[in-house]
């Protein structure tokens, strides 16, 4: 499901086919918008998130782009793995018990599966937040549902995202 358009003089003609391909009736009416995990299980450290020492930033970019989408009548729900991983260790008791990748996959995939959106936002603010956001995007893909992301990282690394995400 992805099309990259890699230059403002793109052909109209095919950009309007594809949301066409992706967009029958030209509606969205529900999106999902979700975070992926700030790393990814190779850089997460238990230890490290037991101690409350990672941020959990409120999704604030997400969160804007959610307040417009409602004002115009689009259905939002936001998906925030980097919490859910951070919350899931706070209950855990030792790092043998964490399955990383097991624990955003699976909200990921409960809230693909209950909400049904039309469209998938994924949103990456850090460089090292590339490769987890490869893997949320590479999990929606497997959903059929069109992705669309964006962030600090996505606007300063266009090329790599580009050649990266398919």
């Amino acid at each position: 499901m992805a099309m990259s358009v890699t230059s403002p003089t793109a052909d109209p003609q095919k950009i309007g086919s594809e949301i066409d391909r992706l967009f029958p009736e030209r509606r969205i009416e529900r999106v999902l918008l979700v975070t992926p995990p700030d790393a990814d299980a190779e850089l997460f450290r238990f230890d490290t998130a037991k101690r409350g020492r990672y941020t959990n930033y409120p999704p604030y970019g997400l969160l804007v782009v959610a307040a417009r989408l409602r004002e115009i009548g689009i259905e939002v729900r936001i998906c925030n793995l980097n919490n859910e991983i951070l919350q899931t260790c706070r209950e855990l008791t030792s790092a043998d018990q964490l399955d990383f990748d097991a624990i955003w996959q699976t909200k990921l995939d409960d809230d693909l599966s209950e909400f049904k959106p039309d469209l998938v936002g994924v949103t990456c603010m850090f460089t090292m937040t590339h490769g987890s956001m490869r893997a949320v995007c590479d999990r929606i893909k497997g959903h059929n549902i069109p992705v669309a992301i964006g962030g600090v990282h996505v606007s300063n690394d266009v090329q790599r995202v580009l050649e990266d995400i398919q």
